[in-house]
């Protein structure tokens, strides 16, 4: 019998798998007879780099993973004169940007160029869950509070709100301003450690 330990680690290994290969689906990457073997061993180092103490799936889990995410309606067959493809489905598209974000992390360059990045957002009391969901983004991907809708961070981040704004649709409810100064920032420049950082 399998311990927790055992569960949890099986659950991530097909949680990346499905993130990896919806990732692929995103970016046309998928064309059916390239997955077919023996080519789908040589493909394997460039879908699922490898890291330490880890093993790549076996082509089996693979296409596993594609019927189990084709007959749930998150990816689609298309065909066209060039051949097969598999496509996301909206359904598709919108678990990838829920995935995508849960992987997400904001790269944090070695000089700061003294700008700040504020992300303020305006969500009606209808779709509290989802302006609670943004906030609680905000929060792990490292920004800090100025006020409830009002979220500060000191690098570029834009990539990662258009994001937010498509998976929630809430495009016209959030906005990005980059500000070149802001007043009495001791505090924020402290928090973030950039006083150290040279520009």
């Amino acid at each position: 019998m399998k311990n927790d330990h055992q569960i949890n680690n099986g659950r991530r290994k097909r949680f990346e798998r499905t993130f990896q290969i919806l990732k692929l689906v995103a970016g046309g990457v998928i064309v059916l007879s390239s997955f077919a073997a023996p080519n789908v061993a040589t493909l394997l180092p460039l879908i699922f780099p490898k890291q330490k103490g880890s093993t790549y799936p076996r082509p089996s889990d693979i296409s596993r993973s594609l019927i189990a995410l084709k007959k749930r309606g998150f990816v689609k067959l298309e065909r066209s004169p060039s051949g097969a493809a598999l496509r996301l489905t909206p359904r598709g598209e919108k678990l990838y940007n829920h995935l995508f974000l849960n992987n997400y992390i904001l790269p944090k360059p070695k000089k700061w160029d003294g700008c700040w990045r504020i992300v303020i957002f305006d969500i009606n009391e209808k779709n509290k869950r989802v302006r609670e969901l943004i906030r609680q983004r905000l929060c792990s991907l490292g920004f800090t509070r100025l006020q409830d809708s009002v979220w500060l961070y000191p690098y570029d981040c834009e990539e990662v709100v258009e994001l937010l704004k498509t998976a929630h649709r809430v495009r016209y409810d959030v906005h990005y301003l980059l500000v070149k100064k802001m007043a009495q920032d001791s505090k924020w420049r402290k928090h973030f450690s950039l006083d150290s950082i040279a520009k």
